[in-house]
């Protein structure tokens, strides 16, 4: 259960049995929305949580991060946790991204394209766990995603590479929709 508009975690809660409910008296029941979503427990054999965020940019997905978390819930924070601080964790983020371009992009795509089709946005984050069977478990699709910000100083290279690119892309995006409205206008 979460709160509209609400990021980081912030009023977030996963209701595992019954009598969980009584925790939704966090949310104050005015009238003010909030969503449900079904949870798939989604962690590795060793209880191990990852979440890769992608930046879509005209239908082309670019890989932004990739972080794992001893708990269900992977954020920026996560980061500072005492998985992603043990080079295991790290090594496997820088490899992921280095490999995203020949061995992810290819069929993550047509997957992205597909939504872009459907939502014809220029621009879109998403926030999914990639699975071993090259499937995508979706948690989170939004046009507000940071993706220019919190960066890990100091920054792998692969990383520094995928942050170039998406900025570029989105410049790119931005220029050619002010140079249409200006043609058009």
């Amino acid at each position: 259960v979460r709160r509209p508009g609400h990021h980081g975690g912030k009023s977030l809660i996963k209701l595992d049995t019954p009598d969980a409910l009584r925790d939704l008296d966090v949310f104050a029941f005015d009238g003010t929305p909030f969503f449900l979503a079904e949870y798939v427990d989604y962690a590795d054999s060793q209880g191990v949580y990852r979440k890769v965020r992608l930046a879509v940019v005209n239908g082309r997905p670019f890989i932004r991060h990739s972080l794992a978390n001893d708990s269900w819930m992977v954020h920026a924070s996560a980061r500072e946790g005492k998985l992603m601080q043990q080079a295991r964790f790290q090594q496997e983020e820088e490899a992921l991204i280095a490999a995203f371009e020949t061995d992810i992009r290819p069929w993550v795509e047509p997957i992205t394209q597909k939504i872009q089709q459907l939502i014809p946005l220029q621009y879109f984050g998403m926030d999914v766990c990639i699975r071993p069977d090259n499937t995508l478990l979706l948690f989170e699709l939004n046009v507000v995603m940071n993706m220019l910000a919190e960066i890990p100083k100091p920054m792998p290279p692969a990383m520094r590479t995928q942050y170039e690119m998406i900025k570029t892309a989105l410049l790119r995006a931005l220029f050619e929709t002010v140079s249409a409205g200006r043609a058009n206008g």
